[in-house]
């Protein structure tokens, strides 16, 4: 196969929605077609977790002709031969940790089946694959390094929260100088909680001043009336369940903790 042809309808526009859906035409190589996003679940297991589907899985993927309601094309099969090309133009451009054949995922019989298959496995055996920061949180929790996480729990929904700003602000700056990207967009995800860089922060602005800020924060936390559950803090973007935050701060105290009993 040269090419795949997809059409891509939109029924929004920046402005609202359209009185018309907007359709355009792109032909795509197949390589650019896998990784263009056209399956959400596809893209994600590829590029997010790593692994490419055996060959019966991905024909199941492009054997449905459409993905949600916008993008479509002719349905299609690939040889084994093609399938080979692909997996090999996948691996070159790849993260480390990219995996060609899991074959003990190999049973299952269409992708739904197999993608289930493939996150339950990375949930209870996380060493099994080198996962970027968007895949630990969606599927593990807080990465904290050294094959460490810290459990979410995202039903926030009718419990009372507080905002937590106005302790967490003056660590402002030790969480500012974790961030890998901005919590505008990446929320939570944008910091890097991973103990060497919690001590090389840390390091850059004072060991002992840092602590000093954790410990004070982290007993006006245990003030805050119990009834609260959840913590809003705009300097992280996010909510979070109150123990996830409190094992947060405790994470960084012991970690900075544990190098100053060494020094």
């Amino acid at each position: 196969m040269e090419s795949v042809r997809v059409t891509r309808t939109s029924y929004y526009s920046y402005e609202g929605t359209l009185e018309s859906p907007n359709i355009t035409h792109s032909n795509l190589s197949l390589k650019d077609f896998v990784t263009a996003a056209m399956d959400r679940e596809l893209d994600l297991a590829i590029r997010g977790y790593g692994v490419i589907p055996p060959l019966h899985i991905m024909n199941d993927v492009f054997a449905r002709g459409q993905s949600g309601k916008s993008y479509s094309w002719a349905p299609f099969r690939i040889s084994e031969s093609q399938y080979e090309r692909l997996a090999g133009a996948l691996v070159e451009h790849a993260h480390d940790g990219f995996v060609i054949v899991d074959e003990s995922l190999w049973s299952n019989q269409d992708f739904k089946q197999w993608f289930a298959a493939l996150r339950a496995k990375i949930k209870a055996n996380p060493t099994f694959k080198k996962l970027s920061f968007s895949v630990q949180h969606e599927i593990l929790g807080i990465p904290l390094g050294e094959g460490q996480w810290i459990p979410r729990n995202l039903d926030l929904k009718n419990r009372k929260s507080k905002k937590i700003d106005g302790v967490l602000s003056p660590l402002g700056s030790f969480f500012r100088a974790l961030e890998h990207c901005t919590p505008y967009c990446c929320r939570l995800e944008a910091f890097n909680f991973d103990a060497d860089n919690v001590l090389a922060q840390a390091d850059e602005l004072g060991r002992s001043e840092i602590m000093r800020l954790l410990d004070t924060a982290i007993i006006d936390i245990e003030q805050i009336d119990a009834d609260v559950e959840v913590f809003k803090s705009e300097l992280l973007n996010s909510k979070l369940m109150r123990q996830e935050l409190e094992q947060l701060l405790q994470h960084f105290a012991t970690v900075i903790s544990r190098r100053q009993a060494c020094s």
